[in-house]
Formats: C-alpha cells, sequence, structure tokens
C-alpha cells in the first residue's frame, strides 16, 4: 500500500508483533489454567509457527523501510516485551 508508515508507537513501542505476542500469551495461560500438557504443546507450536511468520513478514519490511525498520526492529523484541517493558505495558492500558 502506498501509504504505508512504519508504527512505532503505542504497543509497537513494546514488541514488533503485539497481537502475536499477545495470542501466545493468551494460549499460555488457558494452557496453565487448564494444566493440559497438550495445550501446551499446541502453544510452543503456535509460537513457533508466528515467530516464524513474523520473521517473513519482517523481511518484506524492511524491503518496504529500509534502514528506518532495521534500526528500530534491533531495540524492540519480536513478539514479548522485555521484562523491564511490563511497567511501560500497564501504562499503555491504564491510558486506554
Amino acid at each position: 500500500v502506498e501509504s504505508n508508515e512504519l508504527r512505532t508507537d503505542g504497543a509497537y513501542s513494546l514488541c514488533r508483533h503485539p497481537i502475536y505476542g499477545g495470542l501466545c500469551v493468551a494460549c499460555l495461560g488457558l494452557s496453565v489454567l487448564s494444566a493440559s500438557p497438550e495445550r501446551l504443546i499446541v502453544t510452543l507450536a503456535l509460537y513457533t509457527l508466528l515467530s516464524l511468520k513474523a520473521s517473513r513478514e519482517e523481511e518484506l519490511l524492511e524491503e518496504v523501510h529500509g534502514d528506518a525498520y532495521a534500526k528500530w526492529a534491533g531495540s524492540v523484541p519480536q513478539l514479548l516485551p522485555a521484562v523491564t517493558e511490563w511497567r511501560k505495558l500497564t501504562q499503555l492500558v491504564q491510558q486506554d
């Protein structure tokens, strides 16, 4: 899309793929709450699949956005925010 712009604010300031990360965390929570080893295995497979998918998408994004993307991607984790960023995440949630 011609009007494509690189978003690095909000949830994207915490990780590059917050929806994928949120899905993995939700599935992990369900696995733990239900004490289901099978669900945990499926969650690990989902994490692996989404990580591979995100890596492919990032190749395309770097082609479109170049150095700006590479610089941002180098400073932000792929799927899950760093432990030190969880405080920032709670502040974002409270703003909404």
